[in-house]
């Protein structure tokens, strides 16, 4: 169920593991289009294991396994109107926010890794 978290000021839902963030409250299409997105996410973590690898954890971690990656990441916040994916809590270090940008809803063409703090 979508509800408004003050913490993030923005209108958020769980599903399967997977964080969304709305800045306005969503319709129930959007609510749907998060479920297929959650799926897609499930589905495709390798993929944008490899890819944070080649263009991030490599050089500043040092791994590049993916399913070491996969049990680092942590919970992904998804803020679809941005096509983006934020982790916040992943287990690499304690100071930086990690985000890629998503142009397809199947999560196959990925850009714009980010490493923030």
């Amino acid at each position: 169920m979508v509800a408004f978290d003050e913490n993030y000021d923005a209108y958020m839902l769980e599903l399967d593991g997977v964080l969304f963030r709305w800045e306005e409250k969503p319709d129930a299409a959007a609510e749907k289009a998060a479920e297929r997105t959650a799926g897609a996410y499930h589905k495709n973590i390798r993929k944008i294991a490899e890819f944070l690898i080649d263009d991030l954890i490599r050089d500043i971690w040092g791994i590049s396994d993916p399913d070491q990656v996969i049990a680092r990441l942590g919970r992904p916040q998804i803020a679809p109107g941005l096509r983006q994916v934020v982790y916040c809590e992943h287990l690499f270090d304690q100071l930086h926010v990690i985000s890629f940008e998503y142009l397809d809803d199947e999560f196959l063409r990925l850009q714009a890794v980010d490493l923030d703090g």
